[in-house]
């Protein structure tokens, strides 16, 4: 996410929320502001089975 453009950063999410349910609890705006606690949650996300 830190090494793409916004553009990017709106693919990735995208496809994120395709591939992972609990995706949805996360707000775009954050995510493509890098937001911290955003990217934070989006990696115990994405970790847990």
């Amino acid at each position: 996410m830190h090494r793409t453009d916004e553009d990017g950063r709106k693919r990735i999410i995208a496809r994120a929320r395709t591939l992972t349910k609990s995706m949805w609890k996360l707000e775009n705006d954050a995510l493509l502001r890098l937001d911290e606690g955003a990217m934070e949650a989006w990696w115990r996300m994405l970790e847990s089975p």
